[in-house]
């Protein structure tokens, strides 16, 4: 590499991860995120192959529907990811279900819950927030 290009810095794109096993809707969600400017570093489509690849790719952030294939639903994936890092991934659920269905959500210590059909708009401000408490809570 020439010494011009190795001096060019381009700030790092922050890395999300799909949970969503409707494929449609996790190609949907991964063009409107690379078009912002983010970079989709997998999907997943059921509770297990989500943590395998969440563990080893460690993500900034995770998008996770609640409904997924598999014997683990989205909220319970979420909750054993976070045992897997010191500073929990930020995780926004995407779900047509209300949030009072899922009690057991108070075990996570901070999430977004956004409910299906959303817009554009409002899942890009969602994963800001999310990565915003997540960068402050790597840096306390």
């Amino acid at each position: 590499m020439d010494p011009v290009t190795e001096s060019i810095h381009l700030p790092r794109k922050d890395r999300i991860f799909i949970v969503e096993d409707e494929k449609i809707v996790a190609e949907d969600l991964r063009t409107i995120l690379e078009n912002q400017g983010y970079e989709v570093v997998g999907i997943a489509t059921s509770g297990q192959e989500a943590v395998n690849e969440i563990k080893r790719l460690q993500p900034d952030l995770v998008l996770m529907d609640v409904r997924i294939q598999g014997e683990l639903n989205g909220i319970e994936v979420a909750i054993v990811i976070q045992s897997f890092f010191d500073v929990p991934i930020p995780v926004v659920f995407l779900t047509g279900f209300a949030e009072k269905s899922f009690s057991y959500l108070k075990v996570l210590s901070d999430y977004i819950y956004i409910n299906k059909p959303f817009s554009e708009q409002v899942l890009l401000t969602s994963i800001e927030r999310a990565l915003d408490k997540g960068k402050a809570g790597a840096n306390p």
